[in-house]
């Protein structure tokens, strides 16, 4: 005589449909994750790309043009990645040989959570200035 376990029927599609009904929050929330990170990592790098175009000017008008620029030809919107701004630009050739680039990007999140919509990313990056000075 054998005498195992017996199951009831249906017991593996009960534990499939709960196991799915926790997996699908996860897996959301991990696609919001990976968005994220990669939208911090878009706004460092149009940070460090308008601190390098604004190293390259002569004055501190130049410079804020080449930042801007920089990131309205490199940088464009989507649905995830709302908009990216220049906030400041801080040309400074005389006390510390550097220009430092504060740049502003809004993110929508692709699949928002209650209370959660979009996010708002500031990253500043800073350059040593390699063009001379205009003379005074």
């Amino acid at each position: 005589m054998h005498r195992g376990i017996h199951y009831p029927k249906g017991q593996s599609l009960i534990e499939a449909l709960i196991s799915f009904i926790v997996m699908i929050p996860i897996t959301l929330f991990a696609i919001d994750v990976i968005c994220i990170f990669i939208a911090s990592q878009n706004n460092e790098h149009a940070a460090q790309q308008a601190a390098r175009a604004a190293a390259n000017q002569r004055d501190n008008g130049g410079a804020r043009d080449a930042a801007e620029k920089t990131i309205s030809d490199n940088f464009q919107s989507s649905s995830v990645i709302e908009s990216i701004t220049l906030e400041d630009v801080s040309y400074d050739p005389d006390t510390t040989g550097n220009v430092s680039v504060t740049t502003c990007m809004a993110m929508n999140l692709p699949i928002p959570f209650p209370g959660i919509k979009n996010m708002t990313f500031r990253t500043t990056a800073t350059a040593p200035i390699v063009a001379f000075p205009n003379p005074k």
